[in-house]
């Protein structure tokens, strides 16, 4: 056979075996398999993925709502924390137990405050039919670590999924930081002008049953968890609307200021002024004493002063701080503002009082333990200032932050002309006869709440105590 015939034949074969069409059917079949095989395991690992997160979200609900809703726990507020974080996480064990096709990352995170719990779970599911495309290839195609081998595991696509849940509790029991104790005077509550009272997690309270015992004028706002007045409101700029005809709201404060004032005051030692007939008028960087200060103490001139833990007394005068002047007494001080006689005798027109004013600052924390715990500032009931010093005061851009109670139980407590109590602290009342806040003076609370946190004692509450839990 010659090479021509060969190639005649040859070629012949091949124009056959191009314009042949059978099995082409198969091959398109075949081809068109990849994406629909593909897009059924879309669908099935959606499903799956669907059905694992619902399930975890349940288990993540269930583990929150049964921490914050166990009661009679024992023990100190950390040991409450600890026993709802084991509840929490007991519950989270059992449920992720039965939990199929999905594999945990890590534990779940259990965290519980004072008011809430809340756990976090984050899990893997693997694909299934979708990754018939990451198994189509060859041992070259598969690099390392990327989950394929010759031996037949073709990895897998895994998909991440993190749930959350958070339950809060009321425990039906409102924190008051915002006390007026008069029974009935009108304006025992009093905003008026541009000033504001901020008080957004907890309750203000008036006792006076006045009709205008809680009284708003002008642009003036008050904000807070709660409003409640013994009588009746005058003004508009409430939030929320005001409740009246509530019940007297007693004194929090007056059996243990009486009994650490007893135990106190006789005892304490005596650091007369050496300014005679004035106040105390400490250096720039002194550091003071506790004890009786005879006719008050005076800070001023840009002078900055520190108090060391402990109580002092400012007895027959002002505990005054203007003209630039800085106090600082955040290691657990508390201040008391009376007279020699105030045990026996009511002084009316006394030269005691307290007062921040010209740009004076003050800084102060309450002790958390002994006499006067949890009590910053405090004037003794008997001890009445002249009314036309407006009493206790915060005025001329003068700025407060306490970590603690103003207690004020027969005296006016003054805010206003730019004066400014703003504290960023977890734990802030005041209990005084009358409040006012005037011109653009600003009263702000950020929580006033987390006594825990702030180390002291339990800020007085009103309520049921029935608690409401819900999740957040």
């Amino acid at each position: 056979m010659t090479f021509h015939s060969i190639a005649s034949k040859l070629g012949k074969t091949c124009r056959n075996f191009a314009g042949d069409s059978r099995g082409n059917l198969t091959m398109l079949f075949a081809l068109s398999a990849i994406p629909v095989i593909a897009a059924a395991g879309m669908a099935i690992d959606y499903a799956r993925i669907s059905r694992v997160h619902e399930r975890m979200q349940l288990i993540a609900d269930g583990a929150t709502l049964a921490a914050a809703s166990a009661k009679n726990l024992g023990g100190t507020a950390t040991q409450k924390k600890a026993s709802r974080v084991l509840i929490a996480t007991n519950y989270l064990n059992k449920g992720l137990e039965d939990l199929t096709d999905a594999e945990l990352i890590g534990s779940p995170t259990v965290i519980a405050t004072t008011t809430n719990v809340s756990v976090t779970v984050k899990a893997e599911v693997k694909g299934s039919l979708i990754n018939v495309l990451d198994g189509i290839k060859k041992d070259s195609d598969v690099a390392p670590g990327d989950g394929g081998s010759q031996a037949g595991d073709t990895g897998g696509r895994k998909f991440g999924i993190e749930v959350s849940s958070n339950a809060t509790w009321n425990a039906g029991l409102s924190y008051v930081c915002l006390l007026a104790l008069n029974p009935s005077v009108s304006e025992a509550l009093h905003v008026k002008g541009t000033a504001d009272i901020t008080a957004k997690n907890c309750a203000i309270w008036d006792n006076s049953s006045s009709n205008s015992g809680l009284y708003q004028n002008g642009n003036a706002t008050i904000t807070a968890a709660s409003i409640n007045v013994v009588g009746n409101y005058y003004g508009s700029n409430f939030s929320p609307k005001p409740s009246t005809s509530v019940a007297v709201f007693a004194d929090p404060l007056a059996t243990q200021f009486a009994t650490d004032y007893a135990a106190t005051y006789a005892s304490a030692f005596e650091r007369k002024s050496s300014a005679g007939n004035n106040p105390t008028q400490p250096n720039n960087g002194d550091t003071l004493l506790p004890g009786k200060y005879t006719k008050g103490i005076k800070i001023s001139n840009n002078t900055v002063v520190t108090m060391s833990p402990g109580i002092y007394f400012m007895v027959g005068g002002p505990l005054e701080i203007s003209a630039q002047g800085t106090l600082n007494a955040t290691g657990g001080v508390t201040i008391i503002i009376t007279d020699n006689n105030a045990t026996t005798t009511v002084t009316n027109n006394s030269n005691s009082n307290f007062q921040v004013q010209s740009g004076g600052s003050f800084t102060i924390k309450a002790p958390a333990a002994g006499e006067f715990k949890g009590i910053a500032v405090a004037q003794h009931h008997n001890s009445r200032p002249d009314v036309n010093k407006k009493e206790d005061y915060i005025i001329g851009g003068g700025t407060v932050d306490v970590t603690g109670i103003m207690y004020f139980p027969s005296q006016k407590f003054y805010v206003t002309g730019g004066g400014n109590v703003s504290t960023s602290s977890e734990y802030f009342a005041i209990v005084a006869d009358q409040i006012y806040i005037e011109g653009n003076g600003q009263l702000n609370i950020s929580q006033a709440s987390d006594f825990e946190a702030a180390g002291l004692p339990a800020l007085p509450t009103s309520g049921s105590g029935v608690a409401k839990v819900s999740l957040k």
